[in-house]
């Protein structure tokens, strides 16, 4: 039983190629693009993050933290491993 969600794809893909006269591939080509643009600013944030992080324990007061503190945070359960359990 179809819910509509491929009326609405093809509508949408109809919709497209009427206003922006661009077929599925150079859609796909542009959505493309658009991502490859954000990649350096995901790079510097990921180089800021990681500088900071990187010298956090080289501080002075690093040694006055507790050890919860220190440890950092709890790694979560993997989503597999805790499926095998329940299921």
């Amino acid at each position: 039983m179809s819910d509509g969600s491929d009326d609405r794809a093809r509508d949408d893909d109809e919709w497209n190629y009427r206003a922006r006269h661009e077929a599925e591939t150079q859609r796909l080509d542009r959505n493309w693009a658009a991502l490859l643009q954000e990649l350096p600013v995901v790079r510097t944030g990921v180089q800021l993050l990681t500088g900071y992080l990187l010298t956090l324990p080289f501080q002075q007061r690093f040694t006055d933290l507790t050890d919860f503190a220190r440890s950092g945070p709890t790694p979560l359960p993997s989503p597999c491993r805790s499926y095998r359990r329940c299921c």
